[in-house]
């Protein structure tokens, strides 16, 4: 309810209106179990000791006495970030708010993987970048014409922080990373393809960085989830409900099983993270392969990972590795033939990879009618699978042409290994036409 800004909390009126609407929102709330914890504001806490601050009593007496009567049985805090040190947004203590993308823009963003390495938080409640949101939703709000180059039309959809320091606008600062490290933008096809792209493999890696790092690290959530305009945004979902790129990024970041490749000094750091319950034990398949051809090498070993854990359980060593244009690192991670977490990392930026004809082949199977399942709306409900093959490395492979309000894929926006294959989930609630289904990787046109 509240973030960024002073309150007036010396006004009576104003102060008369606010606690009604405490109250009914923690009422509506409290039953709900993923609520953990009340949160008074948002980023209130910066100017603490340097002036007053309109707002603390508010956050610190009212809400507090709110939430301690109509739920005593949940913990409270004034503000996020809040640090139980002199600073209120320390790393080292309580949570905080930041991510590498600051300090990658100060350094240069190619050298983006050492500032995450580097970047250390006991509890991350805020990180996240800028994304332009799917062509299709985007030419909504802004003219095909008018989207590049960036103008004022673009700007004004763009949301800006007036408190920033740096002399590029957000929209600006998205178009020269995304450019940097993904791929040449020279019109609103390969803005959107680029920049979306950027956006998704930063909040993908950010998300895994965190989570090998449990329980040093003690929970991570980026910025942010949805809009509440037309806009190009934070958000991983658009105003029009149409997930970015990012959304199943942060899906697969956030998957219970995950394996996440991290480049040290002078080795590639294998890490397998199990957020269950249970111990697993099975074999981590690691190497360097080509985005076209058979691997350079690989190698498999025997792991055990615990419960709720995150473990190191292979190192390569950088001698090893012989980062040519056309060359990845690959860890897998599985029980028996099911795989339960893959992921591939490229040690050189997007841009000067070389991307091959992937050789897609798909096929469909029937749209059928089944019960609804509880966490889906009540009404006919159809379920339709999408079996995807490869012959090369297949780059940023998406469904299209059927996402709409009612309808959820279970992966989109992914990438394939050369040889691989893969089943994507399409749930409805209605049958979808399998003619205006396109399946696209990174060498089309995500506009046509």
């Amino acid at each position: 309810m509240f973030a960024c800004s002073d309150y007036p909390d010396d006004d009576p009126a104003f102060i008369d209106e606010v606690i009604p609407e405490i109250e009914y929102q923690v009422r509506r709330l409290r039953n709900r179990p993923c609520v953990v914890y009340w949160c008074g504001g948002n980023e209130k806490t910066g100017s603490a000791g340097f002036r007053v601050s309109y707002g603390e009593r508010l956050f610190h007496v009212i809400i507090r006495g709110v939430c301690a009567d109509l739920d005593p049985t949940r913990p409270y805090r004034p503000a996020s970030p809040q640090s139980y040190t002199d600073l209120g947004n320390d790393r080292n203590s309580g949570d905080s708010h930041g991510g590498c993308y600051e300090q990658a823009y100060e350094t240069g963003i190619t050298c983006w993987r050492e500032r995450l390495r580097d970047f250390k938080t006991v509890f991350n409640s805020e990180f996240g970048y800028h994304g332009p949101t799917r062509m299709q939703s985007l030419i909504k709000f802004v003219p095909r014409d008018k989207i590049w180059p960036i103008g004022e039309e673009m700007e004004y959809h763009v949301q800006d922080n007036p408190y920033n320091t740096i002399p590029e606008t957000f929209a600006q600062v998205q178009a020269r990373m995304a450019s940097t490290l993904v791929g040449e933008i020279n019109d609103a096809e390969s803005f959107v393809r680029c920049a979306s792209t950027f956006h998704a493999e930063l909040i993908r890696a950010e998300i895994e960085h965190h989570r090998r790092r449990k329980w040093e690290n003690a929970g991570a959530m980026f910025w942010m989830f949805n809009d509440c305009w037309p806009c190009a945004s934070w958000s991983v979902v658009d105003y029009y409900l149409v997930p970015k790129p990012a959304y199943y990024a942060g899906k697969r970041g956030f998957a219970p099983i995950i394996a996440a490749i991290v480049d040290e000094p002078d080795r590639y750091d294998v890490y397998v993270v199990n957020d269950t319950l249970k111990p697993l034990a099975g074999t981590l398949t690691f190497g360097q392969g080509r985005v076209a051809g058979r691997p350079v090498w690989s190698r498999k070993c025997r792991v055990r990972a615990g419960a709720n854990s995150s473990q190191l359980a292979a190192s390569i060593r950088k001698r090893q590795v012989k980062a040519t244009p056309d060359s990845y690192l690959f860890a897998s991670f599985g029980t028996g033939a099911k795989t339960l977490a893959e992921t591939s990392f490229f040690h050189r930026p997007w841009r000067e990879i070389h991307w091959p004809v992937p050789e897609l082949s798909w096929r469909m199977s029937e749209s059928t009618r089944r019960p609804a399942p509880m966490s889906y709306k009540p009404g006919p409900h159809y379920v339709m699978r999408i079996n995807l093959s490869t012959v090369n490395y297949a780059r940023m492979v998406h469904i299209d042409g059927i996402e709409s309000e009612g309808v959820l894929l279970s992966d989109n926006f992914f990438d394939m290994l050369p040889g691989s294959t893969k089943t994507v989930e399409v749930r409805s609630d209605h049958r979808i036409d399998p003619t205006a289904m396109r399946i696209r990787h990174w060498l089309d046109r995500w506009d046509e």
